[in-house]
């Protein structure tokens, strides 16, 4: 049995914009993490975050699916965790904005981890979120 972290988020931007944020690497180190991202199935690509608590700040990931501009999904593999874990974005029109849903799945119910990753990650995805609200407002 694994965990998962579902978070949903309504923005007031169009969804191209959302995309955008999403999949643009010079965008994505902004708000996110410096990336190396390609928008296509089976390419392989990183997140460069700043190590911290057996973490070493990188997260190696592959992408599963892309249906621009509804739907990302890649594997999520840091060296903190104990197995590969997965993101899904699906961004739905709603409006004159978007209904972002994030779900970030596999994490082991099991870990002998003394560090909580799932409930970091919890952490973590809120934090991400909020700061990509708020770099959508400033570039608004």
């Amino acid at each position: 049995m694994s965990k998962t972290i579902s978070i949903e988020r309504h923005l007031k931007y169009p969804i191209q914009k959302v995309w955008e944020a999403l999949t643009t690497p010079a965008i994505l180190a902004k708000w996110f993490m410096e990336s190396n991202f390609k928008p296509q199935i089976g390419a392989e690509f990183y997140f460069h975050g700043i190590a911290r608590d057996g973490w070493d700040g990188i997260i190696q990931c592959k992408v599963t699916e892309i249906i621009p501009p509804y739907k990302l999904a890649y594997t999520w593999q840091g060296n903190h965790l104990d197995s590969v874990t997965y993101v899904q974005w699906e961004l739905i029109e709603a409006g004159s904005g978007t209904l972002l849903k994030l779900q970030h799945s596999g994490f082991s119910e099991t870990s002998v981890s003394p560090i909580d990753w799932f409930e970091e990650h919890v952490k973590g995805w809120t934090r991400i979120l909020g700061q990509l609200q708020d770099f959508l407002t400033t570039k608004a």
